[in-house]
């Protein structure tokens, strides 16, 4: 008993020490072949698998487009990356844990007699074979992801880190492939050039180079110098089905650069090899194509026509037509060529690329035909099935706006051409006429109604026989099913009533996006209260003969009426005519149409200075000589007359608009200046010389308001009078009745005042100034944006030769946002800003608000930090613009100065202990003030202001604060210091420092601070200099900024504590900490304690809402997603899986059930009380590929009690519940 005793004890200090041996942390044969064993085997292995999966997913999902050149590889298409998206995080998690988990970066131990071999390999940075291939792997999955900014860094890092191994080679294709796909050519070419110069380049990776090099000039449409690379390529072994795709995209690339020859002999090569049918079918259709028109093409149009004959092409009709359209044009046949596109457009009803390129190619050719109201037709249909990632979308989009304009003025001169004949004619003539065509209506319906009757008669013969033949010829007894006949006839039947229909839901219906029943009604309601609020009810039967008289322009107003349309109708179809097609023909005609139907109009000016243009640029002399004269006779002070005189006379007027700029923007200048006299004088000079009107009302109220310094307040207000009464549409007429208002009620007593307040500077919008103002005003130059409703990434800096665990900071960083944003998934990614620093970058934060929120909560937590404990760092947040400035400086000194300026002073670890309330709690609070209430479909928000609450405005005059402890200290000396140091750095804003008091209490009060602003910007010069409070001889203090309006609330409630609070919260971005109650002093000691001491609870949070704050034991993890486009049995068993593989309870439930007409939830339930629920809820949302079957839309998940739950269906409003969700769950 004793020898086994000891012998097991040997075995496991054996096995420990084997174990021990096989730690990362030793770099020894054992532990080295331990860990690449397991790499390969257990890890890389299964993570391989997953990319094939996923290109398996991919080559199912991305089906071919054969209208248009196949792009080389699959995955490059934009539906490739939802297909492969989960099986490529799996293989990126598995991935990151090879790499985390069997990394071997130690050196071996020292050898005495080391070999060159031995000196090699202890030099490598690492010793696990299989970590490159995991690099290059994960970079592959991000790569299929089309995530390419994370595949182009992990391509990078085993370039730069394996410099030595042949994987690099693989890495730098990768790395090209990436580049080709994000349109950064010239890196992918630097890469080619790199590789050609190399003479070790591996030769079994030729054919890959040859490929991506084709990829490069196929993705530019460079498609002749494609061709050389995919024909040198295809001389490799590949896969059959590869082979195949590359044989029929050489064919393509043939056709496209016009060597039809090649083209056609390609696309045999391809039929030869027997492919599936549908690219045998386009291999057969493209080759007919590629007929040049020399020689005969019966032979080529019997066969297309032997191709619509046969049954399994009848879902191809449209490609066999269009290619018979194609043949046709080349034969010089146009007529029939477009009845072949017709044709070929009214068979694509499923193909929406075949009926895009046919109606595209119609719709080219009337236009080239000048027929554009049948072009302006057939644009409109291409862009209904066309999305902005079509070729050449926006040449086709534009296109079709204009000749919608077109075809919109061209309709209503045919209308009201139609109008006004009916008016000219006697009521009888006009009554006949209109019975002729209501009598021709009902002729036709009578001649339709006949039609139907013996068509269903023929029908029910038919039928009849049918089934008569069919009972006789089954008389077997056996099933429906079973006998061919009958089955037979049914299909028939089916396809005479149906068509040809796909095997799918909703098969009868042709528009599967038709409304429900439930929305006819909606929509039959909206209806009907829109027709409510018209009050004139239109005619809409055309049996009626009001029907055609309701819009007859009868009376001389509306023959007026009608005259104007046609007019604009006329120039504007002649302006669309020559400016946007370049047809002077037919703009002329349409000018000249104008002129002769409406002699002296109101266009005839401008009509013909248009008519001598176009008569001048088509060198007709005579023509053109004869609007010259007839504009400087009848219209001699014009603009156009004095063009016409003097050819250079708009470039003067130009000039002289731009002077008049200048000397506005001067005037303007110098009032800021408080040279008013200047300033006046100026715009006294401007009015001189009669500039626009949009610039007139200015600079007379610049005239104005500059020389109210100088005058009586009555005086002023006189001038001010006039004004408004001169200008009552003018941009500075709410100003100016402000102005006027204060002064009437002699508030404005004092015009510094209004000064100091800011009225002028930033009331008035001087689009003249603005950019030279902005650039005058930005200490940066204009380098850094100031946008705050844009994108914010959080980013940490430093040195790259700190020794710092970079996976682990992401890590840590990662486990903070799933604990505090539980709504948000970021990502997480290093980025090496330069030779020296490196950078993690936390993005995407969706503003400057929730940036700062999500900055000051984290800093705070050291934890979060930890890796970078002695290490000297920053952390900032940055928008989107700035961060993009700050990678192309490679440096973020400068950006550090713009971002505590306007963010915040705290930069690196030095900063207040205490911490924030999670990030998602202080948002709510930043925004309950607008919080949305859900309505339906419908957001309502409720903006309401408490004026017995503090609040920030932002424009509102401010004023510096300081209040002493000490009451009777004397404020001389802090006066004399402060108007010292306002002298010295803010002579500009006239600040005036004076001794008052604030709730009772002496004060030190430096008012004029226009804004929140500069508020803010003078706090914090003040507070860092601190020689200014050297008067208070270290006493205590109290100092903050305070608007004017939340003075007069401050002085009403004589709450200073209030007030810091709300300073702290509001301006400070602090929560308070409560103060600590004084202790009274001891006067005996205190008797010994003999029992532990009974914790204080922690006092449950106070709430008045509809839901319950006893969660019980019964709580449930809820998912919220739209009804509508998301896999709801995919998403379920996701999560059935999900518990089986983490929970193997059989208790825990999956159910969906509706929340309401538009949103589905997914109930998870059996989860038991609070603690353990929510362990369960952040287990989910630290899965994400559970969510992959929602894709982009839009969800909400969180955990409630079985009794909240009731009530929550009751209201159907998420938004209060998600609010005690926080409070009750996330909070606590």
């Amino acid at each position: 008993m004793l020898k086994l005793k000891t012998r097991y004890i040997f075995f496991l200090l054996g096995l420990s020490g084997l174990v021990l041996g096989c730690s990362t942390s030793k770099n020894t044969v054992v532990s080295r072949a331990y860990n690449n064993l397991t790499s390969h085997y257990n890890i890389y292995f299964n993570a391989k698998e997953s990319v094939k999966s996923g290109l398996g997913q991919v080559d199912q999902a991305v089906k071919n487009d054969y209208t248009h050149i196949l792009p080389l590889y699959k995955a490059s298409e934009k539906e490739a990356a939802n297909a492969a998206r989960s099986t490529m995080d799996v293989a990126i998690m598995k991935c990151s844990k090879l790499i985390t988990q069997h990394s071997i970066t130690k050196k071996p131990r020292r050898r005495s007699n080391r070999s060159e071999r031995y000196k090699e390999f202890a030099s490598k940075t690492e010793f696990n074979k299989w970590v490159d291939d995991a690099y290059l792997l994960m970079g592959r999955a991000y790569f299929y992801k089309h995530d390419y900014y994370r595949a182009i860094e992990n391509f990078s890092y085993v370039i730069r880190n394996f410099s030595k191994e042949p994987i690099r080679y693989d890495a730098y294709l990768w790395l090209a492939r990436a580049y080709n796909e994000n349109g950064q050519y010239s890196n992918a070419r630097d890469i080619f050039d790199l590789l050609q110069g190399d003479p070790n380049f591996p030769k079994k990776l030729l054919k890959e180079f040859e490929l991506v090099q084709t990829d490069y000039f196929m993705k530019q449409a460079q498609y002749r110098q494609a061709i050389p690379h995919l024909k040198s390529a295809v001389n490799n072994r590949f896969p059959r089905k590869k082979k195949l795709r590359y044989n029929y995209i050489l064919a393509q690339l043939y056709a496209e650069t016009d060597q039809q020859s090649d083209a056609v002999a390609y696309y045999r090569k391809v039929l030869k090899m027997r492919p599936p049918y549908e690219m045998a079918f386009n291999a057969r259709i493209n080759r007919a194509e590629e007929y040049t028109g020399a020689g005969s093409a019966d032979d080529l149009k019997k066969q297309l026509r032997r191709m619509l004959r046969d049954e399994k092409n009848e879902e191809f009709r449209d490609r066999i037509y269009f290619a018979m359209g194609k043949v046709a044009m080349k034969e010089g046949m146009k007529a029939e060529a477009i009845d072949d596109y017709r044709k070929s457009a009214a068979y694509s009803k499923n193909n929406n690329a075949q009926r895009a390129e046919t109606c595209l190619t119609l719709a080219r050719i009337y236009f080239q035909d000048e027929n554009y109201v049948q072009s302006q037709s057939y644009y409109d249909s291409t862009l209904v099935v066309i999305d902005n990632t079509y070729p050449g979308y926006d040449e086709i989009s534009s296109r079709a706006a204009s000749l919608g304009r077109l075809v919109t003025n061209l309709n209503t001169i045919s209308r009201e051409d139609s109008l006004q004949r009916l008016a000219q004619m006697t009521t009888a003539d006009r009554n006949a006429l209109i019975d002729v065509w209501i009598s021709k209506i009902n002729k036709e319906e009578a001649q339709k109604r006949e039609e139907e009757r013996n068509q269903q008669l023929t029908q029910n013969y038919y039928r009849y026989n049918q089934r008569r033949n069919t009972i006789q010829g089954s008389n077997d007894g056996s099933w429906y099913f079973y006998n061919p006949t009958t089955v037979g006839i049914g299909k028939e039947e089916f396809r005479r009533i149906w068509g040809k229909r796909k095997l799918e839901d909703n098969w009868r219906r042709v528009n599967k996006t038709q409304l429900s029943a439930g929305d006819t009604d909606q929509l039959a309601e909206e209806t009907q209260s829109d027709s409510a609020q018209v009050t004139e009810q239109r005619v809409s039967d055309p049996r009626q003969r009001d029907y055609y008289l309701q819009d007859v322009p009868l009376t001389d107003s509306l023959m007026a009426a009608s005259n104007d349309r046609l007019m604009l109708a006329y120039y504007n179809a002649a302006r669309i005519y020559r400016s946007e097609f370049n047809d002077y023909q037919r703009s002329a005609e349409m000018l000249e149409e104008l002129d002769r139907k409406f002699p002296g109009g109101s266009l005839e000016l401008i009509s013909w200075f248009d008519l001598y243009q176009i008569y001048k640029t088509q060198k007709e002399t005579a023509d053109a000589a004869k609007y010259e004269q007839l504009i400087v006779a009848k219209y001699p002070n014009s603009k156009y007359a004095k063009f016409l005189k003097d050819p250079n006379y708009f470039v003067t007027l130009e000039a002289q608009r731009d002077s008049m700029n200048r000397m506005y923007s001067k005037a303007f200048s110098l009032y800021q200046d408080r040279d008013f006299k200047g300033a006046a004088q100026k715009a006294h000079q401007l009015l001189a010389m009669h500039p626009d009107t949009g610039l007139v009302a200015k600079t007379r109220f610049l005239e104005v308001v500059s020389k109210g310094t100088q005058q009586a307040r009555k005086v002023f207000a006189d001038s001010l009078k006039a004004y408004i009464a001169a200008n009552p549409h003018a941009e500075t007429l709410p100003l100016a009745n402000k102005i006027y208002g204060r002064l009437q009620d002699s508030t404005l007593a004092d015009y510094q005042k209004m000064l100091a307040e800011g009225y002028i500077h930033q009331n008035i919008q001087n689009p003249e100034v603005v950019q030279e103002e902005n650039q005058k005003n930005d200490e940066f130059g204009g380098k850094f944006s100031y946008k705050e409703d844009v994108f914010h990434y959080f980013v940490i800096v430093f040195p790259r030769q700190a020794k710092v665990d970079v996976n682990r900071l992401i890590f840590d960083i990662a486990n903070y946002d799933i604990d505090y944003y539980t709504q948000q998934d970021f990502d997480i990614e290093k980025v090496n800003l330069n030779a020296r620093s490196q950078m993690v970058v936390v993005r995407s934060l969706p503003d400057k608000e929730e940036g700062l929120i999500y900055f000051r909560s984290i800093i705070r937590k050291r934890n979060v930090f930890e890796t970078l404990k002695g290490v000297e760092y920053v952390n900032f947040i940055a928008s989107s613009p700035n961060y993009r400035t700050l990678l192309a400086d490679h440096d973020y000194h400068e950006y550090l100065k713009f971002f505590m300026k306007n963010y915040s002073r705290y930069i690196s670890s030095d900063f207040p202990q205490n911490e924030l309330p999670n990030p998602e709690e202080l948002l709510a609070k930043a925004r309950k003030q607008e919080e949305p209430e859900e309505k339906g479909q419908f957001v309502m928000v409720k903006p309401t202001v408490d004026p017995n609450s503090y609040h920030r405005t932002a424009d509102e005059a401010h004023q510096f604060v300081l209040i002493p402890e000490n009451t009777k200290q004397n404020l001389q000396p802090l006066q004399e210091l402060f108007a010292a140091f306002d002298s010295t750095n803010y002579a500009d804003l006239n600040l005036a420092v004076v001794k008052g008091s604030v709730s009772g209490k002496p004060a030190l009060l430096v008012t004029g601070l226009t804004g929140e602003a500069v508020a803010k910007d003078y706090f914090g010069a003040v507070v860092k200099t601190r020689e200014l409070f050297a008067p208070l001889n270290g006493g205590n203090y109290r100092n903050f900024y305070i608007s004017d309006t939340n003075m007069k609330l401050l002085e009403k409630k004589k709450n200073i504590d209030g007030y810091m609070d709300f300073f702290s919260r509001a301006y400070l971005g602090k929560i308070p900490q409560p103060k600590e109650p004084e202790s009274k002093p001891q006067t005996t000691a205190p008797e010994t304690q003999t029992q532990p001491a009974t914790p204080v609870a922690k006092p449950a949070p106070s709430y008045n809402g509809p839901y319950h704050t006893n969660l019980g034991d019964d709580n449930r993890f809820i998912l919220v997603f739209p009804a509508e486009g998301v896999d709801l049995a995919k998403l379920q068993s996701g999560f059935e899986k999900f518990n089986t593989d983490n929970f193997g309870s059989g208790k825990i439930k999956v159910e969906a059930e509706p929340l309401d007409t538009s949103r589905m939830m997914l109930v998870i339930s059996g989860l038991g009380g609070k603690e353990s629920s929510m362990v369960y809820f952040r287990k989910v949302i630290a899965s994400r590929p559970l969510f992959t079957p929602l894709e982009d839309k839009e969800y909400r998940n969180f955990v409630i009690s079985a009794a909240n739950e009731k009530i929550l269906k009751q209201k159907k409003n998420l938004t209060p519940y998600l609010e005690f969700f926080g409070q009750f769950y996330l909070k606590n």
